[in-house]
């Protein structure tokens, strides 16, 4: 993915008028590159466009027009695009409630650290997370955390030829109907017995739209809406940009003029993460043990199940007893 430049965005004046439709369209975009883990925590998965729009948000709000500052933000943001070997998100851990929000964000020290991603036949990934700067300290984690999930040349082969495997299996499917194929997708799905609200397939963008009727769909409640699950080129907004002539999409159109079949919020049924407060015995002062992202290290304190560590590359670190294993 090639690297933003000054050539890449716009002057103030222009980003003022350009705005409202950018917007709206990276809002769209950020739809379909975010992924609820629970009731509370979330990842946006970055990309150019992404970070583009925090990059124009920051010039305006600063008003920053001048060379050397425009640079200094482009040197801030452009790290977080992922650049082909990896991906790179913002986890949020979202509580409404103040009082919640203080208390969840005290005892989930070190989550950031927990996450991981496996690509199927290899080994799992755990995030890199807040290289830019420490986001927690000893008595609470920060709502907000920035993570890397870096992949080896054989992970990101097995990824691509699963996509393209994928899209043959799509291909197969829909090529053997005789006159008509019904494409539907479940709303939720439960993955490793956590419900997750789904998207459909990215296959439906590379249909034909002279080939498509686009028909509401029954949501969680036995209504009808299109669903909130991710941006696609048939989930037209205010005003239609597409031009479907056919049946279909024209009923679907004036649905919505009339205010009826409105995508519905995803809706998160469960799902949550856990920590403990009692101390491992087998994880006193003194004991070696070995950390999935900071490796090999001493316990140097214990507060219940919170490790200070001195690792020997990374130095001290505090994390939870839950992500280390006595060596």
């Amino acid at each position: 993915m090639p690297a933003l430049s000054r050539a890449d965005l716009w002057s103030l004046e222009e980003y003022s008028e350009k705005r409202p439709a950018f917007r709206a369209q990276v809002l769209n975009h950020k739809k379909a590159r975010q992924l609820a883990l629970g009731e509370h925590a979330r990842l946006y998965f970055e990309d150019a466009l992404t970070i583009r729009y925090q990059i124009q948000e920051m010039l305006r709000i600063e008003k920053i027009f001048e060379e050397e500052g425009i640079q200094q933000e482009l040197d801030a943001y452009v790290p977080l695009m992922p650049d082909g070997s990896n991906w790179k998100a913002t986890m949020l851990l979202e509580y409404p409630d103040v009082n919640e929000r203080k208390r969840e964000l005290a005892r989930l020290i070190g989550v950031e650290d927990r996450l991981f991603v496996e690509v199927e036949g290899q080994a799992r990934v755990y995030a890199i997370a807040d290289e830019d700067l420490e986001r927690e300290n000893d008595e609470k984690t920060s709502a907000v955390h920035f993570v890397r999930f870096e992949f080896t040349p054989a992970m990101v082969a097995a990824i691509k030829a699963g996509l393209e495997e994928e899209r043959r299996l799509a291909y197969v499917g829909i090529t053997r109907a005789k006159r008509r194929a019904y494409i539907s997708f479940a709303q939720n799905r439960r993955v490793h017995n956590m419900w997750q609200n789904a998207l459909p397939s990215r296959f439906v963008d590379e249909l034909p739209e002279a080939f498509i009727e686009v028909a509401p769909m029954s949501n969680n409640f036995g209504g009808h809406s299109l669903g909130g699950y991710g941006a696609s080129r048939f989930d037209d907004q205010k005003p239609f940009t597409n031009t479907y002539a056919t049946p279909g999409w024209q009923r679907a159109q004036e649905r919505w003029s009339k205010g009826e079949g409105l995508r519905s919020t995803p809706k998160f049924i469960e799902g949550e993460m856990v920590t403990h407060g009692e101390e491992n015995p087998s994880l006193a002062k003194g004991t070696r043990i070995f950390h999935q992202k900071f490796g090999y290290g001493r316990i140097t304190s214990v507060d219940g199940n919170k490790l200070t560590i001195d690792f020997e590359k990374a130095g001290e670190k505090r994390v939870l007893d839950s992500f280390v294993t006595a060596a």
